[in-house]
Order: C-alpha cells, then sequence, then structure tokens
C-alpha cells in the first residue's frame, strides 16, 4: 500500500483560533468593575440604609422611611425613642422576632434585624401604603363622598375577613396579638390588607410541640403583655381580661378585639369614648352601647350586631372560640345566610331565602300566577260550556216535545224553527251528546222531509258521528 494514501488527512490550522487564544490570554487582565458591576456596586455599599424620613411615632418606638441600598426600594425602619430606656430593647427585638415568624399575606413582612452604630436596635419591614383602618374610618364618619362609595359596608366586612384570616394563622401557630385595633391594620389601595404592630404579642403556651425556632422566642415572650407591671393596651379596645394583670390571655382575648373592629366598622366610631378611667368598669361589666343604638343612622344589620354582641362578651366563654368562627360568621351574612349568633325565627329564614334566590322566587312566583291564571280560565270555560250544553238541551227539548206535539204544530214553526233546530244540534255536538240530535233531526224531518237545512245538519250530523266512532 502506497505510503502517501495512509497518510492521515488534516486540516489546515484556523487563523482564527489565534485570535481566540489572544483573547483568552487578555482575559485575567479585564478589570472586576467592567466584569460584574452589579457585583462590584453590593460590595461597596457600606452603609445600607440611607435617606432616613420620618413617619410616625408609637408608644415605644419611632418608624422612619428609608432607602435600602442593597435592594435598591424604600422600606420602614422601626427603632427605639432617642430617649427610651435600655430594658426596652428586647422588646423590640422580640417584636421583629415575633413578626418575622408569621409568614401570612395579611401580616407586615419583616426584612431585617440588626443594631445601628449608636449600639440600637432595629427592623425593617414593609413600607405601609394607603391609610390605616383608623384613617380610614375618620373619613367614613366624616362622610367624604369618595371614600364611602368605595368602602360601603360590603367592602369593610371584606377587610374585617382577611384581618380574621391573619389572625387565625397566627393562633394556628401559637402566637397572639393582644393589641389590635383599627390603627395597626393598613389598608391599600388595591385591596392589600395589613395586620400591624405586633409590639404586645406573645407565644401562647402550646398544647404540642411546634418548631425549635418557636420554642426559643416562647420561653422570652409568654411574659411580654405587662412592662413594668404595666398593664398595656389601647382602653375601648382591651378584652376585660386585660385590665386584670394575673388573668390568663388566650386566643378569646383576640377575638373581643376582632369584635371590637367590627363594632367600629359597623359605627365608623370605637366602641368606648370618653375618659379613659371609666374604660376599665365599662368594659368588665359589658356596658359597651350596642351598635345600632349607637349609629340609628348607620342602618346595622341585627344579625351583626348578634355577632358583635357574642364576640365581645365578658365571659371568654360565651365568645366566638377561633378566629375562623367568627369570619364564618360574617361571610354567612355576606352570602344571605342567617348568622347563629341572632337565632333567627322562620320568617327571617324565609325573607333571606328570598333575598339569597330573588329571581327564583320571581320565576316560581310567576309560574304560580300563569298556572292560578290557567285554572282560572280553564274552571270559566268549562263552566261556559255546561252552560252551553245546558241550554242546548233545553231548546232540544223544547224543540221535539213541539214536534211530537203533531203535524198542526210543526207546521206552525218558521224557516227560524228550523235554524234552531240546527243550532241546537251543532250545541250538543260540543257537549258531546250523539243521541239527542238524531232523534231531534229525525222528528224535524218527518214534519218537513224537504227542508234543506234539515237535511244538511242530518247529513253533518251522521258523518261527525261516523268519524268520532
Amino acid at each position: 500500500m502506497d505510503e502517501e494514501n495512509t497518510r492521515p488527512n488534516l486540516k489546515k490550522p484556523n487563523s482564527n483560533l489565534a485570535d481566540f487564544y489572544d483573547i483568552a490570554q487578555d482575559y485575567g487582565s479585564v478589570d472586576e468593575k467592567e466584569l460584574s458591576p452589579s457585583l462590584h456596586a453590593v460590595s461597596k455599599i457600606t452603609q445600607r440604609y440611607e435617606s432616613a424620613e420620618f413617619l410616625a411615632k408609637g408608644g415605644m418606638k419611632e418608624v422612619y422611611k428609608v432607602y435600602d441600598a442593597r435592594c435598591k426600594r424604600d422600606v420602614a425602619m422601626a427603632t427605639l425613642h432617642k430617649d427610651a430606656p435600655l430594658e426596652l430593647c428586647d422588646p423590640l427585638i422580640h417584636e421583629a422576632w415575633l413578626t418575622a415568624q408569621l409568614d401570612h399575606p395579611n401580616i407586615i413582612t419583616i426584612h431585617d434585624v440588626g443594631v445601628d452604630s449608636q449600639n440600637r436596635p432595629f427592623f425593617t419591614m414593609d413600607l405601609k401604603t394607603g391609610d390605616s383602618l383608623d384613617q380610614l374610618l375618620k373619613k367614613l364618619y366624616d362622610g367624604q363622598p369618595n371614600v364611602s362609595e368605595r368602602y360601603p359596608l360590603t367592602s369593610l366586612l371584606q377587610i374585617f375577613l382577611k384581618i380574621c384570616d391573619a389572625i387565625a394563622y397566627a393562633h394556628s401557630v401559637q402566637v397572639l396579638h393582644l393589641d389590635l385595633k383599627p390603627a395597626n391594620i393598613q389598608v391599600g389601595q388595591y385591596g392589600e390588607v395589613l395586620v400591624c404592630d405586633w409590639g404586645l404579642g406573645r407565644m401562647h403556651k402550646p398544647d404540642n410541640e411546634i418548631e425549635i425556632e418557636r420554642l426559643l422566642l416562647h420561653s422570652d415572650l409568654l411574659s411580654s403583655d405587662t412592662l413594668f407591671g404595666e398593664v398595656r393596651g389601647t382602653p375601648g379596645f382591651m378584652a376585660p381580661e386585660q385590665f386584670e394583670q394575673n388573668k390568663d390571655r388566650d386566643a378569646r382575648t383576640d377575638i373581643y378585639q376582632l369584635g371590637c373592629i367590627l363594632y367600629a366598622l359597623l359605627t365608623r366610631r370605637c366602641p368606648l369614648e370618653g375618659d379613659p378611667e371609666d374604660a376599665c368598669a365599662i368594659t368588665m361589666h359589658g356596658e359597651i352601647t350596642p351598635p345600632r343604638q349607637r349609629a340609628p343612622k348607620q342602618n346595622i344589620p341585627a344579625s351583626l350586631e348578634a355577632v358583635v354582641s357574642k364576640a365581645m362578651a365578658v365571659d371568654p366563654n360565651e365568645r366566638y372560640q377561633s378566629a375562623d368562627a367568627l369570619a364564618m360568621e360574617v361571610s354567612r351574612y355576606l352570602t344571605g345566610f342567617a348568622t347563629q349568633a341572632e337565632d333567627a325565627g322562620a320568617l327571617t329564614q324565609i325573607g333571606l331565602l328570598y333575598k339569597r334566590n330573588k329571581r327564583f322566587c320571581w320565576t316560581v312566583m310567576s309560574a304560580a300566577l300563569v298556572l292560578f291564571g290557567g285554572a282560572v280560565w280553564s274552571y270559566g270555560s268549562l263552566a261556559a260550556k255546561e252552560r252551553m250544553a245546558s241550554s242546548a238541551r233545553k231548546n232540544a227539548e223544547r224543540t221535539l216535545a213541539l214536534y211530537e206535539a203533531g203535524r198542526d204544530e210543526i207546521d206552525k214553526l218558521s224557516v227560524q224553527n228550523a235554524e234552531s233546530v240546527e243550532r241546537a244540534v251543532i250545541e250538543m255536538h260540543l257537549a258531546a251528546d250523539m243521541v239527542t240530535p238524531e232523534k231531534l233531526l229525525r222528528a224535524a224531518l218527518k214534519a218537513d222531509p224537504e227542508n234543506g237545512a234539515l237535511l244538511r245538519a242530518m247529513g253533518e250530523h251522521l258523518f261527525y258521528r261516523a268519524a268520532i266512532q
């Protein structure tokens, strides 16, 4: 075999590869800033939060709007008052830790917990938009037209259901809020509802084991509902047991406060107004003015007033035992059913059935009216036919009697009598009488065999009799 033919077929080298290798050799000399500008920008950030803008001031903390340089967005930062004592540092951190455990769309989100350059704790959270529920209710109370049109009772109740959902979730992970009120609820422009300010919240003693993170929180937060021996809360939205330091608080305490929020939604007013010192006695004795008496112009449904009364019962055992149960009652009202709290009678149930099924009820009523009208018409028609048949029989009997009376009497009959005989035969046919007409016609033809009208009537009768047989 020829050596030249066995030599492998090698391609000529590509000149572009040389350029590629040159680029690869130069790659290591590229500036990091040009290669990964975002990485370089984040690595150079020494101060994450900038441009602080004061927003609000609460019991122990201040809230600022700050720019998060790392995430490139605005967030809210909560920190202690500048003159706050050192003892408040732990409660602020506990609030952040507690809220961070709650992952629900209607509970505000915690993004970061830290300590600033002055060794003061802070945490960042969602920047709230819109108004608080308290501000919204004040606008509704003032009768602002745009607000009233946008937030009718059904819309306010939908907001309440979202609040109940958030609290039901918190209770499911053994967390109590203990400071529910309209000022701690944020309502956005696009249906957002956030339960905020969990500063008085605590872990409730669980009946069974829960996650390690919650157990760690539990030991610190079981006693966080009081501070320096003082009862904390908002008079008018505090449950009776919150005025007693040694009284146990549980999910039913939040239920009472949810009832207070529902009261405010119905009346546009706080359940208690006036001297805070009197709030304790009024709350403990259950002497809060009923919603319909407090705001008679709001046309508050009796069923919802009954729900408020049950939720705000002085005895926790008489309240709804869960946020889900309370939400279910409001859902029953919204869907047109009676609430369990109102103990509705038969007439109320029938009225609600009509409201839920107006179109169906109108259809049934219309059908009933048509059937009734048809029955009346049928009865009248049958009565008329019976009268016609009775008249026909009488006329036939009278005419037959005349013919049977004798020739002399028949000769006295005019053509009109022949026509009356023909008409009598027709009426008897309508009454389904096939015997009497033939007797009548034969008697008439015997007396007047050449009468054309009678002959025609006899022919029609015989044809009709044969057809129905």
